[in-house]
């Protein structure tokens, strides 16, 4: 525990833009050290974080390139050795824009569709390998667990956004409402405006987000108690954010790798399918739970009787 503790320290001063205390170890300890150290070459090389974003597809198209291979357990391996790259150039795109001042709303939303792609692309890569095998059934397959991905990782993203918006005032991880969305929005096009709204409709429908808590969200960031409230969120929903990490890419990767290296690649639909949508089913029921002890702790902090709502919610 003393070295996570002190590698979250060394983390904190040198990649401020991530939160040490929610990664999992494979980012704490691989991916995000090595992202750090390409993304201060990158910007003195004045690399753009579009072109770092290009390079991470270029990666996982390699990767599904290798896993379309499968059978081979060399290019199983170095299908995975491909998707880690991808999750690091993923990191260092992120952390170049905010060196660099180059973030928007609009990197921010094509940042995105390249994460999603980057997985896609293995996702059509392995339906159209074993098609041979199962028949045209398999699409449907490999879609619903496309889809299943597109859900879950948007929970995940929404609880590990909320907490740094709560705990480390990052205005940045501020999940706004669709409405106060759309009046903001500065992307370009229509097409994705409409899509990245879509997308945060998704995320409150399966995030098991607290309604009253995300109206009044942007007061209570202005209220005098905020870091007080903002302890509170870290230590009540700390361990919920915790585990809502078990739907990590990183885990993911290393899932399609194993299922690919003992040549049962639709394990892994099935896996993304059964079991990751039964997990998500279970954070859940389990962060409903905590957005009442979270609620009673705030009511209490702002001496408001219990059967009160906050904030004069209706």
């Amino acid at each position: 525990m003393g070295n996570r503790n002190q590698k979250i320290k060394n983390q904190k001063s040198t990649e401020n833009w991530r939160t040490g205390e929610i990664e999992e170890y494979s980012n704490l300890y691989v991916i995000h050290p090595i992202s750090a150290e390409l993304t201060r070459r990158l910007a003195r090389w004045n690399w753009s974080p579009n072109t770092v974003s290009g390079l991470g597809l270029l990666s996982a198209l390699l990767a599904s390139y290798s896993f379309y291979h499968y059978r081979s357990l060399g290019m199983s391996i170095l299908g995975l050795a491909f998707m880690l790259g991808w999750h690091i150039f993923d990191g260092a795109d992120g952390q170049l824009a905010r060196l660099t001042g180059k973030t928007s709303e609009f990197g921010k939303v094509i940042d995105g569709l390249c994460d999603h792609l980057g997985f896609g692309m293995v996702y059509i890569a392995l339906a159209m390998a074993t098609q041979p095998l199962y028949g045209p059934g398999i699409w449907i397959v490999a879609t619903t667990a496309a889809l299943s991905h597109l859900v879950q990782a948007g929970a995940l993203e929404f609880h590990r956004d909320n907490y740094d918006c709560w705990v480390h005032r990052k205005a940045g991880k501020c999940v706004p409402s669709p409405d106060r969305l759309r009046k903001m929005s500065s992307v370009p096009h229509d097409l994705l405006q409409s899509g990245h709204i879509l997308y945060v409709r998704m995320q409150l429908l399966f995030a098991e987000a607290d309604a009253d808590l995300l109206a009044r969200g942007e007061k209570l960031r202005d209220q005098p108690d905020r870091e007080t409230l903002g302890q509170i969120y870290q230590r009540i929903a700390l361990n919920s954010v915790r585990r809502w990490g078990w739907l990590s890419a990183n885990k993911r990767t290393f899932a399609v790798a194993i299922f690919c290296m003992v040549n049962l690649p639709i394990l892994f639909f099935l896996f993304e399918i059964v079991v990751l949508n039964g997990l998500l089913l279970w954070l859940q029921i389990k962060q409903r739970q905590t957005n009442r002890v979270l609620l009673r702790a705030i009511l209490r902090t702002r001496g408001l009787p219990p059967g009160e709502k906050p904030w004069g919610v209706m």
